[in-house]
């Protein structure tokens, strides 16, 4: 086992130099996974966790290239993730959790029940007291005010006399914060970022596996790695797309990439890139709905933006209307249809009502 982590650890090294240690984090929790939990455990604390510490004290942050805005033509590339993991991308803040923290498990109260993702408050009927105690979370925040009485947290996530750090984070201000929570009653450790309104706070009874998670922290410039705008005044369309056909279908023929963003307020809450097949399905069930005058209206708050690629020529933009007085539509800026036989292709990717589990960030 032994040669084994080390023949991984080398090659995580190699593949991505910022996130060491996060392989030994996941070989180590695998572990003690329990039954029916999908949960990522430390195990042998005292071993585990100075082994964890051990192999970030090594680690020098190698500062990626921050994604650009394409150009009309080009493809996104998504920087890859460590092995094991995924990127977690919201408000242009990127993290590496396992794979398993995507799919987290809740009850009917809105508990979580399994280590994962929980974004913003607890939400549901707030029936149960606490989560189980000996999961991790990441809590995402929309706010960067922890433990402050105008934060729209709606909990002391720490407690007071938490210690804060101020740091850079690819050329960003941030803070880190140390504590414990006063929900979860365990070590919290966080990254905040003022200029994004955001927290990512990592709840666990294991300190080392916190730093571990945080330190693979990312944050993107105007454009986040899936290619969404990170904040956008404009949920509207305001102007006919430019590329030909565009005037009489929603999508013309030819998607190879589409970027799926939904966002809330102004920010980019939810990012997905879709492959060519991916694109091309969203596209021809988009090109399927019935046409509508609505679809120019739409919700003030919130919305999904799908940029469609090509190879070549100018994309196109579909704006997506699903929480407004009413269901309004879909437009292209100069086709509009209604909403009917959409919901079930969109949301398994970008959600379609705000829900606690997030429709799976």
């Amino acid at each position: 086992m032994a040669e084994l982590l080390r023949e991984t650890f080398e090659e995580y090294g190699r593949r991505a130099p910022a996130a060491d240690g996060l392989a030994d984090a996941v070989a180590a929790r695998v572990r003690r996974e329990r039954a029916r939990r999908r949960r990522w455990t430390v195990a042998g604390a005292a071993l585990a966790a100075a082994s964890v510490v051990a192999a970030v004290s090594l680690v020098s942050r190698v500062e990626e290239p921050r994604p650009t805005p394409p150009a009309t033509g080009s493809l996104v590339v998504e920087p890859p993730a460590p092995e094991g993991t995924r990127w977690l991308v919201w408000r242009g803040l990127r993290v590496a959790l396992p794979v398993a923290w995507f799919e987290t498990e809740f009850d009917a109260c809105g508990e979580p029940q399994s280590s994962g993702v929980v974004v913003n408050d607890r939400p549901g009927d707030q029936c149960a007291s606490a989560p189980a105690k000996d999961i991790d979370l990441l809590w995402v925040f929309g706010t960067h005010r922890i433990n402050e009485p105008s934060g729209r947290t709606g909990y002391e996530w720490m407690r007071r006399g938490a210690t804060r750090t101020d740091l850079t984070i690819d050329g960003v201000a941030a803070q880190r914060i140390v504590g414990r929570s006063n929900y979860t009653k365990t070590y919290a450790e966080g990254i905040l970022v003022p200029g994004r309104e955001a927290s990512l706070v990592v709840t666990t009874p294991e300190p080392g596996l916190a730093k571990v998670i945080l330190d693979t922290v990312r944050i993107d410039g105007e454009v986040d790695a899936r290619g969404c705008e990170v904040r956008r005044t404009s949920l509207h369309a305001t102007a006919p797309p430019a590329r030909p056909g565009a005037t009489e279908r929603m999508v013309p023929d030819g998607v190879v990439q589409a970027s799926v963003c939904r966002y809330g307020g102004e920010w980019a809450i939810v990012s997905k890139l879709l492959d060519g097949t991916g694109a091309r399905g969203l596209a021809d069930a988009m090109n399927a709905l019935a046409p509508s005058d609505l679809g120019a209206e739409g919700g003030k708050d919130s919305a999904i933006v799908v940029t469609f690629r090509y190879p070549s020529g100018p994309d196109v933009e579909v704006y997506v209307h699903v929480d407004g007085p009413r269901d309004v539509g879909v437009t292209n800026g100069a086709v509009t249809a209604g909403l009917d036989g959409l919901e079930s292709v969109l949301k398994p990717v970008a959600g379609w009502r705000w829900t606690y589990e997030q429709e799976r960030l």
